[in-house]
């Protein structure tokens, strides 16, 4: 009976042991705010970077909650909210795990830096932006 509870707590570790990518990404969402619009196409490319880690997010939609953006003064999206500062436009997980303070050593798919942004009132947009797939400079 012993030996079954071992196995089963070993197994259990095995099962939900962290990634490292998982690791990144979960420090990088403790310490930051995506503000985005559901119309902008920038705030698509940053939502496709964090990709099947967004969930560990918290982002407040523009369009759904103007009253949360109009206090923070939000004018353009994608907008992060960092450590009391914000940052206009999409952000690679190197840059996001460098603004928030995070260990970024994980080999995660990352869009190159754009300065691009949506104004609150742009719909429709569309851009190309280089991907690499290194969490590396």
């Amino acid at each position: 009976m012993v030996l079954l509870i071992i196995g089963g707590i070993s197994a259990y570790k095995q099962y939900t042991k962290t990634t490292p990518e998982e690791k990144t990404m979960r420090c990088i969402a403790n310490g930051a705010v995506l503000y985005s619009k559901t119309t902008c196409v920038f705030c698509k490319q940053q939502k496709e970077i964090l990709g099947q880690y967004i969930s560990f997010f918290k982002i407040i939609e523009c369009d759904e909650a103007p009253e949360i953006c109009q206090l923070k003064q939000i004018t353009g999206t994608p907008n992060w909210e960092i450590n009391e500062k914000f940052y206009r436009g999409v952000k690679s997980i190197k840059e996001l795990a460098d603004l928030v303070g995070c260990e970024c050593n994980a080999n995660i798919n990352v869009v190159k830096n754009s300065s691009e942004t949506c104004s609150v009132e742009d719909t429709n947009k569309t851009c190309t932006t280089e991907v690499q797939t290194i969490c590396t400079e």
